[in-house]
């Protein structure tokens, strides 16, 4: 039995760390983020408190986030898409970052990844890409 709990055991912390990507990220600028919502769809949940039970019904809105990169080759347009798990659970989590401050992202496999000031990774969708221009290298002249 012991032997048994301790091939699970194994087992399971392979595949934790098998499952874990080391991704090779990027030190680039945040440049602007938008944010917008959009109609994810309709929700219904039921809920049962001791002897009564009740439904309910409403509009789920889902939280689209778009971030503006710059890294060394390209200028990334990238998004990321939050819809609640439900009535009862309408908080989202997206990225925590800086305007204007460094950011780490990774493009691996046709993936983007952006991980934000608390370290946390998320997979975003791209939107599109271009060329990094000399005059996106040139500093800002004054007026």
């Amino acid at each position: 039995m012991k032997l048994l709990r301790l091939i699970a055991t194994c087992l399971l912390a392979w595949g934790a760390t098998a499952a874990t990507p080391n991704h090779v990220w990027k030190m680039g600028k945040l440049l602007d983020v938008e944010e917008a919502r959009e109609v994810a769809g309709a929700g219904a949940t039921e809920m049962s408190t001791g002897r009564m039970a009740t439904a309910q019904a409403g509009v789920v809105y889902a939280t689209i986030r778009g971030f503006v990169i710059s890294g060394d080759d390209f200028v990334w347009m990238v998004r990321i898409r939050a819809i609640p798990r439900g009535l009862l659970h309408p908080r989202v989590t997206l990225p925590n970052v800086t305007i204007n401050g460094r950011i780490l992202y990774c493009f691996e496999k046709g993936r983007f990844y952006v991980q934000d000031d608390d370290a946390k990774e998320f997979e975003m969708t791209v939107m599109r890409k271009r060329a990094v221009t000399p005059a996106d290298l040139a500093p800002p002249t004054k007026q």
